[in-house]
């Protein structure tokens, strides 16, 4: 990483002095620096002061050099400002939600200056916006536009992906759940907001309901485009969230209804707003967890799919068996929210940059699963520690 003025850097990080921001930056100078990598990068945001003291923090807490990573000013809500940042960088990191809200600004000019842009949105209404708004303006400018690179969606839906290029059959549907191992300072798990039927989950102890997030539309788009491009089974998917004890899945499905119906009266959705940490019993906060939660947190999320030895001739023919084949995947990392997703959204960009000619078309914009599928992502991932496996199969007996 070099000091002097460019027309481009490799990778512009926008949101560097943000809480998420800072760990994308040190695994971004990590990883590169562990590979003696050339690639050139730099740091964006509003205030030039803080991205040189976010930089200072990452240096002191890491041991990583970062003085030499050159800063540019850059503000959602300076037009001016983006187009000036995304004129100088080949692809745009962007940590800066909501994106809902900040996302498409940065997308926009990204296209419009030749920047390939990826993020860590969990948020489908931007995810499918993005897609449906610029699809075409990206692939006309040659550039890639992937959202969903963090926690949500890449174990899910790269889970997907591995698990059925490990199957010699055809898959036909595809259950995933989610669980989290909360550091030492925090408490179990994260609210859902869905409040469907609980049942257990088929291969390790617990209760799960529904999981809330993006990952059922990102599996769908990402499915879409495997039929539809490649002509390959679409793979039905169900995402649920592992809670642990019956109690505790009870517990929070009683205090979301609560919050569901608080966050409706003006004066509670204030106070929520202004104390977070009271609402879910310390488990969010304005200044993030620690980093001793950090630590030792981890995730996993198992995929479960069900499918046929056999292949089918055509990708639309209709079965005349129920499945006969079970085939079960993990992926292991890191705290899902911030070391995980940094090492996700990092090898995202870097396989971006240097496996275009395995990325579909000549750009546009994708889903994680429908844009990595025929790249080394899931080996780029295990080398940074979040590990795809499989830890079950099983298919019929062969015929005598």
């Amino acid at each position: 990483m070099a000091e002097e003025k460019r027309d481009r850097y490799d990778i512009v990080v926008f949101g560097a002095t943000g809480f998420t921001g800072m760990f994308v930056v040190q695994e971004l100078v990590g990883t590169l620096q562990d590979s003696a990598s050339k690639l050139s990068v730099a740091v964006a945001g509003r205030n030039e002061k803080k991205l040189k003291q976010a930089l200072k923090d990452v240096e002191s807490r890491s041991g990583l050099s970062t003085s030499d990573i050159p800063t540019i000013i850059a503000d959602v809500a300076d037009e001016t400002s983006i187009d000036s940042m995304t004129q100088q960088a080949r692809l745009v990191i962007n940590c800066v939600g909501p994106y809902v809200l900040y996302g498409e600004q940065v997308v926009k000019s990204c296209i419009k200056n030749k920047a390939s842009h990826v993020d860590i949105s969990g948020e489908p209404l931007y995810l499918d916006g993005m897609q449906v708004k610029y699809n075409k303006k990206a692939e006309e400018a040659g550039v890639y536009v992937i959202g969903a690179c963090g926690f949500d969606s890449i174990p899910t839906d790269m889970g997907i992906v591995f698990l059925s290029r490990s199957f010699e059959g055809e898959v036909n549907s595809v259950e995933t759940y989610a669980s989290t191992q909360e550091g030492p300072e925090s408490i179990e798990e994260k609210l859902s907001r869905e409040f469907e039927k609980l049942h257990r989950d088929p291969i390790h102890t617990g209760w799960c309901l529904p999981f809330p997030s993006c990952d059922r539309s990102v599996v769908k788009r990402s499915q879409y485009y495997l039929w539809d491009k490649e002509r390959k089974r679409p793979i039905q998917h169900a995402c649920y969230i592992n809670i642990g004890s019956l109690f505790a899945a009870l517990a929070i499905t009683v205090w979301a209804a609560f919050l569901f119906l608080a966050s409706r009266i003006g004066f509670m959705k204030k106070l929520m707003e202004d104390n977070p940490g009271w609402f879910s019993f310390g488990k969010f906060s304005h200044s993030g967890p620690t980093l001793a939660q950090i630590k030792g947190a981890t995730f996993r999320v198992t995929c479960i799919g069900k499918g046929w030895a056999a292949h089918m001739a055509e990708p639309s023919d209709r079965p005349t068996t129920q499945p006969d084949s079970t085939i079960v995947a993990e992926v292991k990392g890191p705290d899902a929210g911030y070391v995980g997703t940094s090492i996700c959204l990092v090898q995202s960009a870097l396989t971006v940059l240097e496996e275009k000619d395995k990325l579909p078309n000549k750009g546009g914009v994708f889903p994680p699963g429908a844009a990595f599928y025929h790249t080394s992502l899931i080996e780029r991932l295990h080398k940074r520690g979040v590990t795809f496996t499989i830890t079950k199969m099983s298919t019929p007996p062969p015929e005598l």
